[in-house]
């Protein structure tokens, strides 16, 4: 492990060590310091135990899936591509739920297995693509380019495109800070949906952005079901839309660390009111508020 940096105070995920190896680095945070924190990027913060990694995701109170970006976008561009994010894994509920749910029968064991002898074509035609070259990089030339062009068949793009689809996707996560090269990939890949979805709106597709764009969604009885009749992906769900007083506001990043952190979170077990079940898993995640803020503070005092 690099002992030039301060893992806990200053951690770089674009460092060379950390992406080269970055399990000897988690294995010493979790045993001095299992919160980390960086002013690098616009700063953020990383939980390294399981415990503390699942209480985050699973507490949508305080900690918001918006803008969870690493590296926020260059000047705000993405907010003025994307206003609304990328939904459902970039929302909270209820846009997150009704969001997933239009999606979930795309990834139904019937639907993903109509795109078996795709997937296992393309995997002998990759391997086959440097089999008798010699070396060559697993992960650029194979495993990276399964997920990116099953998903793109499964959106409708052009297997001439798939190439170009890939370095989309590279740009915006692999090189997130290129901030010219992440922001150009985001307008392109911006401008072509775009298109696509006013060009297949009338249309009759059977691809993944067409189904969505004859899609529906019943404010009055909620359920959200596809209008496509040929559709072989017609599913109803139940509360898709849920009720102005279901809505939570105030999603938000907590401060692990800030003075007033553990009084919020002591304010919203007393507010859970007579469900003594909801109480006590309350009261377990507000234990891992509370244990994660002591383990920050430990750090900082032995420093």
């Amino acid at each position: 492990m690099s002992t030039q940096r301060d893992w806990a105070r200053d951690y770089d995920v674009f460092d060379p060590a950390y992406a080269a190896d970055p399990y000897p680095i988690w294995d010493e945070l979790r045993a001095t310091c299992p919160v980390a924190h960086t002013e690098r990027h616009g700063g953020s913060w990383l939980t390294t135990t399981y415990d503390d990694v699942t209480m985050v995701a699973r507490d949508q109170g305080s900690f918001s899936s918006r803008n969870v970006s690493v590296v926020p976008p260059p000047d705000g561009a993405e907010a003025e591509l994307l206003p609304a994010g990328l939904p459902p894994i970039e929302a909270d509920p209820p846009v997150h739920t009704w969001t997933r749910r239009l999606l979930l029968p795309w990834f139904s064991n019937d639907c993903v297995a109509e795109y078996e002898d795709y997937t296992r074509q393309l995997c002998r035609t990759l391997l086959d693509g440097f089999a008798d070259t010699g070396p060559a990089d697993a992960a650029a030339h194979y495993a990276k380019q399964l997920p990116v062009r099953v998903i793109g068949k499964m959106l409708g793009i052009p297997e001439e495109m798939s190439d170009t689809f890939i370095e989309w996707v590279r740009s915006v996560l692999e090189f997130a800070n290129d901030g010219p090269r992440r922001t150009q990939a985001q307008i392109d890949s911006t401008t072509y949906f775009l298109a696509e979805m006013e060009a297949r709106r009338s249309g009759d597709g059977t691809d993944l952005i067409s189904e969505l764009m004859r899609s529906e969604l019943q404010r009055t009885a909620p359920n959200l079901r596809s209008t496509s009749s040929t559709s072989n992906r017609r599913r109803n769900f139940e509360g898709a839309q849920p009720s102005a007083a279901a809505t939570r506001s105030g999603a938000r990043q907590l401060p692990v660390g800030s003075s007033i952190a553990s009084q919020q979170l002591s304010r919203r077990v007393r507010q859970v009111g007579p469900d003594r079940q909801l109480q006590a898993r309350r009261g377990r995640r507000v234990a891992g508020h509370i244990r994660c803020i002591r383990q920050l503070h430990a750090c900082r005092g032995r420093r």
